[in-house]
C-alpha cells in the first residue's frame, strides 16, 4: 500500500453524491502517529507532512454501468505505465491509491486523490475561459503523444481498429439511426436527416484507411466535454480531466473535436479554434510526436467533427437523453457547414 508504516486511524464521511453511472463520497482520513507515506519507491514522509492525503475522493460505479471496469483499467494498468516512463511529469489525472473490478459481480471502484481544496469543476453551458482551454489542449497533447503510435496499443492496450470493426460502426451506426430518425420525426427535415445518414454510413476514405493501418492513431479519451474536466484556482497547478470510462484507439482529434465543434457556438469557434489547434499542436511536436503537420491537423480535426455524428446519432438508442445530443448535433451542423466537412467524404 501507500503507508510504509503505521495505520489509518479514522475515516470520515464528509460529502455524498449520486451520478448516472456511480455513487461519489469525499473522505477524510486520520493516521496513526507512526504512520509513514510511501512517496515513491525509495522514499516515505511521516503521515503529518503535506504528500500523506487526508482527503480522498470514493467513486464507486453502479454494476449496470458497463464501461466501469475500463475506468478501473486505466488507473491500474496505463497510469503506472505512464508515470514509469515519464516519473517526473505532472499528468493531467488525478492520483490514484486504488482502483478494482470484480468481473463476477460488475463492481468497481476507485479511491482517488480529493482535488476539491485545488481545483474547481466547470459550470455547463458556460465554456471554459481562454487560459483553461490553453490548459486542456497542453493536458490533451501530453497524453496523446505518450500514446501516439505506441508500440503497445491493439498489442495489450486497447483494441485495435480494423476495417472489420470501421464496417461494423457504420453498420450499426446505420440502423441506429434509422430508429433516431423515427423518434425526432418532423422535427429535423428531410434534407437534413439525409446529410446525418451520409456522415455515419460514410467515413472519410483518408481517416478510414489511417486507422486501420494503425498510422497516426493514439488513445483518446473519447468524452471530453467541459464537466469532465476539473480546472486549477491556481494558475501554476493543472488541470485534470476526469471519467476515463471512455478511452480507445482512434484519431488524437476526436477529443478536440467534442471538446470544441461539439460545444461551442460560431461566434467563439471562429475565434479560438484556430489558435487552440496550434498551441494543440506545438506540444504534440515538443512531445516528440514528428512527421505530423498543420494540415494533418486540420484534416483530421475536420474529419473528427463528422466522427461526433456516429456518437451522439450513430450510437443513439432512446435511454439516451435528448439533452446528451440534441445540442451537440446542432452545433456540429454549424461546424459542418463553416468548415466545410462534408469535402471531406468526396475526397
Amino acid at each position: 500500500g501507500c503507508l510504509k508504516r503505521g495505520a489509518v486511524a479514522s475515516v470520515e464521511q464528509r460529502a455524498v453524491s449520486v451520478s448516472g453511472v456511480a455513487h461519489h463520497a469525499h473522505l477524510h482520513l486520520t493516521y496513526t502517529a507512526d504512520a509513514a507515506h510511501t512517496v515513491d519507491a525509495t522514499h516515505s514522509v511521516d503521515a503529518n507532512e503535506p504528500h500523506c492525503p487526508t482527503q480522498l475522493f470514493l467513486k464507486i460505479n453502479k454494476a449496470e454501468f458497463q464501461w466501469a471496469h475500463k475506468e478501473a483499467e486505466f488507473y491500474s494498468k496505463l497510469v503506472p505505465m505512464m508515470e514509469a516512463a515519464q516519473p517526473q511529469r505532472r499528468w493531467p489525472f488525478a492520483r490514484c491509491f486504488d482502483a478494482a473490478y470484480n468481473p463476477q459481480n460488475s463492481a468497481s471502484h476507485l479511491l482517488l486523490e480529493d482535488l476539491s481544496e485545488t481545483h474547481a469543476a466547470a459550470t455547463p453551458p458556460l465554456p471554459p475561459t481562454d487560459e483553461h482551454c490553453q490548459q486542456v489542449m497542453e493536458a490533451l497533447a501530453a497524453f496523446h503523444a505518450f500514446w501516439w503510435e505506441h508500440p503497445r496499443l491493439g498489442k495489450g492496450v486497447a483494441e485495435p481498429r480494423t476495417l472489420d470493426s470501421i464496417r461494423e460502426l457504420q453498420r450499426a451506426g446505420g440502423i441506429n439511426f434509422a430508429a433516431w430518425s423515427d423518434y425526432v420525426g418532423d422535427r429535423v427535415t428531410t434534407e437534413r436527416k439525409a446529410l446525418i445518414e451520409r456522415i455515419i454510413t460514410q467515413w472519410p476514405r483518408r481517416r478510414t484507411a489511417r486507422l486501420a493501418r494503425g498510422q497516426g492513431v493514439t488513445l483518446v479519451h473519447r468524452d471530453t466535454h467541459t464537466a469532465n474536466f476539473l480546472f486549477p484556482k491556481a494558475f501554476e497547478d493543472a488541470v485534470r480531466i476526469t471519467d476515463w470510462q471512455s478511452w480507445r484507439i482512434d484519431c488524437a482529434t476526436d477529443d478536440l473535436a467534442l471538446f470544441m465543434a461539439a460545444q461551442w457556438y460560431p461566434e467563439r469557434r471562429a475565434r479560438l479554434e484556430r489558435p487552440l489547434l496550434e498551441r494543440y499542436l506545438a506540444q504534440l511536436v515538443q512531445d516528440g510526436v514528428t512527421d505530423y503537420t498543420w494540415d494533418d491537423l486540420w484534416y483530421d480535426y475536420r474529419a473528427s467533427i463528422l466522427r461526433l455524428f456516429s456518437i451522439f446519432i450513430g450510437g443513439w438508442h432512446p435511454r439516451r437523453v435528448p439533452s446528451l445530443w440534441w445540442d451537440r448535433t446542432e452545433r456540429c451542423l454549424m461546424a459542418v457547414a463553416d468548415l466545410g466537412c462534408m469535402e471531406l467524404l468526396d475526397a
